[in-house]
């Protein structure tokens, strides 16, 4: 069980670099097009592609971390009315219909990413199968999270070591 935690939350440290070092590069390809455009009259016929790629990688690659975090939206206006042991219960079935639809997506992205590997991108040049990687990579990424996330709620213990070494963990808040 210890080891899928300290798995989780590397992954988790991994995906949110990789997710910013997109955003980043996303932000110095559209910086350097406008800069081209204005200045030398001259555009990257690939740069708004890359951009849009890179962007719905990193969404996707983000979310995952949110799940870890629990900073997903919910609607929890109404929990002040129940007892814990309903919102447990309530809890799991949401978990358990996220999996499902993780698992779908997961499932049917990679049937759409090899069915689209023989077509390629109109300026990248690249073949449809990387754009559409991202939905079963998000996917899988954020099942592995709620996996995290079910653990350190039905383990009481789990979540307080998990708690204090959390403090320490670079990158968290």
């Amino acid at each position: 069980m210890e080891t899928i935690i300290k798995f989780c939350i590397k992954a988790k440290l991994v995906t949110a670099a990789t997710a910013s070092f997109l955003l980043g590069c996303v932000a110095l390809i559209l910086l350097l097009q406008v800069l081209c455009r204005t200045f030398i009259s001259f555009s990257f016929s690939w740069a708004e592609e890359l951009a849009r790629y890179a962007n719905i990688w990193a969404s996707l690659l983000m979310a995952s971390v949110l799940v870890h975090d629990r900073e997903m939206i919910a609607v929890d206006f109404l929990d002040k009315f129940w007892p814990e042991k309903t919102k447990k219960y309530r809890d799991l079935i949401i978990r358990l219909l996220f999996a499902i639809l993780f698992i779908f997506m997961a499932i049917e992205g990679f049937f759409q990413a090899f069915d689209a590997s023989n077509q390629t991108t109109i300026a990248l040049e690249i073949s449809w199968f990387w754009p559409y990687l991202a939905i079963p990579v998000g996917a899988m990424l954020m099942l592995l999270q709620m996996v995290f996330t079910a653990i350190m709620d039905w383990d009481a213990s789990k979540k307080e070591n998990y708690s204090r070494k959390k403090a320490v963990l670079p990158n968290e808040r």
